[in-house]
């Protein structure tokens, strides 16, 4: 059994769930982070959480997995980097009888000696696309991706593939028997001397995220279920020793996709929304202009610098915001009393006026407000068109 510097009480704090634990008192439940009823079940002298509404956790780490959108080791790191403890965890492989404690500095130290150096773009693209080669798509996501409007070709052209639950070896060793680098690619890692591929504990596709000229910056997880908003992560890394969350290292995580850009000639308008499938989607669904996809509203780190390079080097004078409908939406009042604000609305504001800001302009598009995001949009205004044109060859026959 997994021992641990931090309890079910430090995962709750963490994930800022309010809870009220009396020395005499073992269990209680309190307010699920997910679906907010009070059916958080918490048993704390087995350090258990679950909730009897969404079924979220089972155990503490499970808990903070499905709450953050990250793996169970992840979770087990950041909570215990938050709590000012990094205990050095020793595998069996090495040692059966003797539990070595190191101080924190020193843990600290080694931690910062062992992490990865993200890898260059060049050596990220080569790996990540002889990787996705050796990978297939099931026919459950090839179909799921059909339904949200793309043809094989279009699937095949972006690169979809089925995370594996199995191979975490055999890919790796395949990959450097073609003389692919791994060090410092996220979602591999080196154990014991043995490098393996971060996979078998999630259900899911890679979704490529591209820089301007299609090379591969990284690979994001479209998750097939969860009990929470977190339905995109990222593919990364960790070692059983140092428990790696690549979501900390801001060079490590693409902040925006590429779609549709020409490799050379002016681009005088762009298209701006937020996910990577969500701008692949829309762009194959008709809209004309490239388009640059955020990887959330919030991460924005780089995007000014590539429009104001855009504007000075390819002509770029217009930015259309695609973003999801909810911009339009106002701040709602609770029945409490408070107000809950639409960060969405907030986050866009602040994009648009940062972009006006560089002296380029910004168009807020907006579409039916029955369909949140512009592929739904574009969808069913496709399908609609493809209705109309069945009819007329009808009535011709």
């Amino acid at each position: 059994m997994e021992e641990f510097t931090f309890s079910v009480s430090d995962v709750l704090d963490y994930l800022g769930v309010q809870h009220a634990r009396s020395g005499s008192r073992d269990t209680e439940d309190v307010v699920c982070p997910i679906c907010k009823g009070k059916k958080l079940h918490v048993v704390y002298s087995k350090n258990l959480a679950r909730c009897n509404k969404c079924g979220a956790g089972g155990g503490m780490l499970q808990l903070a997995s499905d709450v953050l959108g990250i793996s169970r080791p992840e979770a087990a790191r950041l909570i215990a980097k938050s709590t000012g403890e990094f205990q050095e965890k020793l595998s069996e492989e090495r040692t059966s009888s003797r539990n070595i404690a190191k101080s924190e500095d020193e843990i600290s130290s080694d931690f910062a000696k062992h992490k990865a150096v993200t890898a260059d773009i060049e050596i990220r693209d080569r790996t990540y696309a002889m990787y996705l080669d050796m990978l297939s798509l099931s026919e459950a996501h090839l179909n799921d991706l059909r339904k949200r409007g793309l043809n094989d070709i279009q699937i095949q052209k972006f690169g979809y593939k089925s995370v594996p639950l199995i191979g975490k070896e055999t890919y790796p060793k395949r990959l450097q028997e073609q003389d692919a680098l791994l060090r410092g690619v996220p979602g591999f890692y080196c154990k014991n001397y043995v490098w393996k591929a971060n996979i078998g504990w999630i259900h899911g596709f890679y979704i490529p995220v591209k820089d301007i000229e299609g090379r591969i910056l990284g690979l994001q997880i479209r998750k097939d279920s969860c009990v929470d908003s977190k339905k995109y992560i990222w593919s990364s890394s960790w070692s059983d020793n140092f428990l790696m969350d690549q979501g900390s290292n801001l060079e490590g995580i693409p902040k925006f996709h590429h779609v549709g850009f020409p490799k050379d000639g002016d681009i005088p308008i762009i298209g701006l929304t937020e996910g990577p499938l969500k701008g692949d989607i829309a762009h194959s669904l008709g809209y004309k202009y490239p388009i640059i996809a955020l990887c959330g509203l919030s991460n924005q780190l780089g995007l000014y610098d590539e429009l104001l390079w855009l504007k000075e080097n390819r002509g770029l004078c217009e930015v259309q915001d695609l973003t999801d409908m909810d911009k339009f939406k106002p701040d709602e009042m609770q029945e409490d009393g408070t107000v809950k604000i639409n960060y969405v609305r907030r986050w866009c504001d602040q994009i648009s006026s940062n972009i006006e800001t560089l002296g380029i302009r910004c168009q807020r598009f907006r579409w039916d407000i029955r369909y949140k995001g512009i592929d739904d949009y574009l969808l069913v205004k496709n399908r609609k068109k493809e209705e109309q044109k069945s009819h007329e060859r009808e009535g011709k026959l």
